[in-house]
């Protein structure tokens, strides 16, 4: 839960020089939430290259460029939409 919790916190997780603030998540895979195991999944099958799988949220996963550009909502209030949607670079997690 911890590692999920600080994959969230994106704004603490550069400093100036490098370095990492409390926020970041070092790469850990003893133990694997969602975004977390798809994001390394997807690496190992190189579809997004090097990246840190612990830092991966699902709200990341939905707005990677890694998709078709139209999806389709299956539950839930069809007038809400995934803001930015199939916009990102995975490239932005790369380690």
């Amino acid at each position: 839960m911890p590692q999920a919790i600080k994959s969230a916190l994106d704004l603490l997780d550069t400093l100036p020089f490098g370095m990492h603030g409390i926020g970041y998540n070092k790469e850990d895979f003893s133990k694997f939430f969602c975004s977390e195991l798809l994001g390394a999944g997807l690496e190992v099958a190189g579809t997004v290259g090097s990246i840190n799988a612990s830092e991966v949220t699902p709200i990341d996963l939905c707005r990677w460029k890694i998709y078709q550009d139209t999806y389709y909502q299956l539950k839930g209030n069809k007038s809400k939409k995934i803001s930015r949607f199939n916009t990102a670079s995975p490239l932005d997690w790369s380690v």
